[in-house]
């Protein structure tokens, strides 16, 4: 097997294992608070509580309302994209990492949106009742970890394609 299917192969894996922890714990959320009457589990009071949302727009509720397939072909198109702007910093362990964090986020928020219709949301965050971030999940936090992660990589590297290791001709060096 040849190094960029194994980099394929390594990003897949890691995408797909933090789909598959998103996936297990929205089932978790859903069937733990959705039988609370207000759908909510203080855990830090005045700070941090778990409460269950439908999120039917985009990330952070952006474009409420918008039919499902415009969303689901709009994850898909900005998936599409990232992939291609990735590309030359796959060959380093944080570019394949962050962009595992992406993909994987972005897969799991993508499996609420097609089998659900909306995206489960469920980490609320908050200082006081007029300071409060929009409810979110892990599949967001990875996201966002991953993005900062990747244009940290990229300013680290000067906006410039990754120099070509001498050992492997046409392969961006690690």
């Amino acid at each position: 097997m040849n190094q960029r299917a194994k980099t394929v192969g390594r990003l897949a894996v890691w995408a797909a294992l933090i789909a598959a922890i998103d996936q297990g714990i929205k089932g978790l959320v859903v069937a733990t608070l959705t039988p609370l009457p207000d759908k909510s589990l203080v855990l830090l009071p005045g700070m941090l509580s778990l409460t269950y949302r439908e999120n039917t727009g985009a990330a952070f509720s952006l474009l409420y309302g918008t039919h499902i397939a415009m969303l689901v072909a709009l994850n898909l198109l900005v998936l599409a994209f990232f992939l291609y702007l990735i590309r030359p910093y796959l060959a380093m362990r944080t570019g394949r990492f962050a962009a595992a964090m992406v993909l994987g986020g972005a897969v799991g928020n993508l499996i609420d949106r097609i089998f659900r219709g909306y995206v489960v949301d469920y980490i609320s965050f908050y200082v006081s009742p007029r300071l409060h971030w929009p409810v979110f999940n892990l599949a967001d936090t990875v996201v966002v970890i991953g993005v900062v992660a990747l244009v940290l990589l990229v300013l680290q590297s000067g906006f410039v394609k990754p120099v070509e290791s001498e050992s492997e001709p046409g392969r961006p060096s690690t």
